[in-house]
């Protein structure tokens, strides 16, 4: 009989241990699932700022592309913007040093945009900065008109802000419309 009784006290404590085993595989699996599905917090913007919104033909004009991000740690942003090529030529892209490489500065006049792209290439030292200047673009107005500067954003799949955990922490992207007199 004590030998049933070891038996059956044994098997009782495998079934204990499979069941608990169980139990903490669950919660990890939930654990997971809760953190990749945690929603990003967005608090970022970027803007494009203008020395004048009425500039006259032929005078240039310096456009401001700034961001600000009050609670992270930056890794890397992409700004595309959109503008009437027959109405405002852009003549330079001037990146600032807040992010210390950019593998993009590009004038596309035939897709009516520009793109800027920085990153910071240290992972271990991700940029902790609430805000400044990305870059200044020189425009000339050509002819009279309006023209409006606007990030290609779809919730921030295009132009973004990526914080150290490779989150896009961009929440909106604000233009800036330009008359031209």
């Amino acid at each position: 009989m004590p030998a049933l009784k070891i038996k059956n006290y044994l098997t009782t404590t495998i079934f204990a241990i499979i069941f608990l085993s169980g139990i903490l595989v669950i919660f990890q699996i939930g654990n997971n699932l809760i953190k990749k599905n945690a929603k990003t917090e967005k608090n970022a913007v970027m803007q494009i700022s203008a020395s004048t919104n009425n500039p006259q033909i032929g005078t240039p004009i310096t456009l401001i592309l700034s961001f600000s991000a009050p609670s992270a740690k930056l890794f890397s942003f992409d700004a595309i913007v959109n503008y009437d090529p027959e109405v405002l030529r852009i003549d330079s892209i001037k990146t600032k040093s807040i992010f210390p490489f950019y593998p993009r500065r590009l004038i596309e006049d035939y897709k009516n945009r520009f793109i800027i792209t920085g990153i910071n290439m240290d992972r271990k030292n991700p940029l902790s900065a609430a805000g400044g200047v990305l870059a200044e673009i020189t425009a000339m107005p050509l002819r009279t008109g309006k023209t409006r500067l606007e990030f290609l954003f779809d919730g921030g799949n295009f132009s973004n802000l990526i914080d150290s955990n490779d989150k896009n922490i961009l929440e909106k992207a604000e233009g800036i419309e330009i008359e031209i007199k």
